[in-house]
């Protein structure tokens, strides 16, 4: 699903910017269409957040989990190669949002 927005994306924007040259104009606004699916590719990564993490504290909940140890991936990937499109891939992962909502449901949890 991830792979259908960057390529749509990308797909609009060279034909919207392509029409914006040809009319002398320099430095183009983004169209509504390029920012509606910019926010649906928001709205659809937020959306798998939320369920990941119902999921991982619904798990804790269930298996009476009482502490969750999330580590530090900052450094993770220093001198390996997964080659080009895992490495894109894994950059593009919001790590700090999943993270701020993982915390948030457990609390509610009690966790």
């Amino acid at each position: 699903m991830e792979r259908y927005f960057h390529k749509e994306i990308a797909r609009v924007q060279s034909a919207w910017y392509a029409q914006q040259s040809e009319r002398g104009i320099k430095y183009p606004k983004s169209s509504k269409h390029i920012q509606r699916l910019y926010r649906k590719k928001q709205n659809t990564v937020k959306d798998y957040l939320h369920k990941v993490t119902r999921w991982i504290a619904e798990y804790c909940k269930k298996e009476d989990i009482r502490c969750v140890v999330v580590g530090d991936i900052r450094n993770i990937r220093k001198e390996k190669d997964m080659g080009h499109k895992t490495n894109q891939k894994f950059h593009g992962l919001p790590y700090n949002r999943l993270y701020i909502m993982l915390e948030y449901k457990l609390k509610l949890y009690g966790i």
